[in-house]
């Protein structure tokens, strides 16, 4: 059971200095749907939303109200911006979306608080931490449970109190236009004044933003019809501070979706990615720099995008270490990561050799086959017009690649042994691949393939081209083997 997200019998949240230390912020969304249909669909989309574009370090409430949910996030900059972008651009379609960011934060069950000096000192200890939380190997790894108690000890990891009751978040901002940053006897006076009404886990987020200046969260355990008595006694108060208060309860707290995670740590802990900057850092010598930016790339990508590249690296990882072309596969998602169009031409430009070997080992194959008079026959089965049948001479350096596909295809249907022979050596599917590999080549020639804005949507069209050219790379390494074969 994963330890920070609600659905345990306890939950465990990341210090603020902690999240800070590795970039990211504590942003709050206030939305109001376009059509909502109830607090479960909405929340479950949302959560789909967040899934999606890889940001797992959220809370998720429906609220009743003008507005249908809040949303919470710990997020660097960048993971914001995607978010706002997959958020507006969805079929939640929000009217109304406002945004809040937190500079200071107070936790009411958080005993004390780390320095960042603290953090930075336990920085193996959190990657730890994060690795068996993403694994999910809690109670059979050892090396994390040692980490996790010692950041627990240091305060650097809390335990949010499993409370029952009503959840609220009270909403302020100031009535006259005090700018600048929130004061701090407000913050002790709202602490104060929710204590004091009965309220438990009480944090207050202070910060700016088009919501207000600060959100005061806290459970209450009473029935509804008392919250707002228990409720009145913090909204006087905040009105002496000058503060006009609206308040938020949550709707859906028996199917809650709460989560915090350090997702620009997370990133960092898949054992894939590793591998794969590694193979990057040793082929093309990449600097600590580049890598360090290759990196940051791999966490801006989608969950599907990210997944997709994964996958791709596993595919190059396992067919061809240890191949020719092994470097240029792996420098290809290099050069996609870092939008490089050049380095992207040069990775793939093994392509356009495929036609060399076909001609170096159609002639052995159609000599053994046909006889010596070979290519006469050949050329007379193969669909070419007159002038290309005599212009082709007694050699193939004439005929199109799409020809030399057409004479494989003719030689094995003529000859069964030269099927198996093609079956063995570039696969059983080795006929279909053709056609792929013609249009890949004729893309690459005439600079359709790197004619795109960006390299990174490995999950769609940039995907499909990756494929296309992992199926040449097949038949370009199968040929080759084919022709030391028939030489030997």
């Amino acid at each position: 059971m994963r330890r920070f997200e609600s659905g345990g019998e306890c939950r465990y949240v990341w210090d603020p200095v902690v999240h800070a230390r590795h970039g990211e912020d504590c942003y709050f969304y206030l939305i109001r749907a376009a059509d909502p249909e109830s607090h479960t669909v909405l929340t479950t989309e949302l959560n789909h939303l967040l899934r999606r574009e890889d940001i797992t370090s959220h809370s998720i409430y429906g609220v009743f109200g003008h507005h249908d949910a809040l949303v919470r996030l710990w997020a660097t900059e960048t993971v914001r911006r995607r978010f706002l972008r997959a958020l507006t651009t969805s079929v939640i379609s929000p009217e109304e979306l406002l945004e809040f960011r937190a500079e200071d934060i107070y936790y009411s069950f958080a005993s004390s608080r780390p320095s960042l000096a603290e953090v930075k000192a336990h920085d193996r200890q959190a990657s730890i931490v994060v690795r068996a939380e993403v694994e999910d190997s809690w109670g059979r790894d050892d090396p994390a449970e040692g980490a996790f108690d010692t950041l627990l000890k240091s305060s650097q990891i809390h335990e949010v109190p499993v409370i029952a009751g009503i959840k609220v978040y009270l909403v302020l901002s100031r009535e006259h236009s005090s700018v600048g940053t929130h004061r701090p006897e407000e913050v002790r006076r709202l602490r104060e004044e929710m204590a004091k009404a009965g309220f438990s886990s009480v944090s207050v987020y202070s910060g700016y933003g088009t919501i207000g200046d600060h959100l005061v969260k806290g459970i209450a355990d009473v029935r509804f019809g008392s919250l707002w008595d228990m409720l009145s006694p913090v909204h006087k108060a905040a009105s002496e501070l000058g503060l006009r208060s609206m308040t938020l309860v949550i709707a859906n707290m028996d199917s809650v979706v709460e989560a915090d995670t350090l997702d620009n740590l997370r990133t960092q802990a898949i054992p894939l990615v590793d591998e794969l900057l590694a193979d990057i850092a040793e082929l093309s010598k990449s600097g600590d720099r580049e890598i360090e930016l290759l990196r940051t790339r791999v966490r801006e990508l989608t969950l599907e995008q990210r997944n997709a590249l994964l996958g791709y690296f596993s595919q190059i990882s396992d067919g061809y270490r240890g191949t020719i072309l092994f470097e240029r596969l792996v420098d290809l998602l290099r050069a996609s990561l870092l939008n490089d169009s050049d380095a992207v031409i040069t990775s793939v430009s093994f392509v356009t050799s495929i036609e060399l070997e076909m001609r170096k080992c159609i002639a052995p194959l159609a000599r053994e086959a046909l006889g010596e008079n070979w290519f006469s026959i050949l050329i007379g089965q193969l669909d070419l017009p007159s002038r290309d049948r005599e212009s082709s001479g007694a050699n193939l350096t004439r005929l199109t690649l799409h020809d030399l596909f057409a004479a494989l295809r003719a030689l094995a249907e003529t000859d069964r042994q030269v099927y198996d022979t093609l079956s063995a050596a570039l696969g059983q599917r080795w006929s279909e691949s053709f056609r792929t590999v013609e249009e890949l080549r004729n893309n690459f020639a005439h600079g359709r393939l790197v004619d795109r804005a960006h390299f990174t949507d490995f999950d769609l069209t940039w995907g499909s081209a990756l494929s296309s050219i992992l199926a040449a790379a097949r038949l370009s390494l199968g040929l080759r083997e084919l022709r030391f074969s028939l030489q030997a």
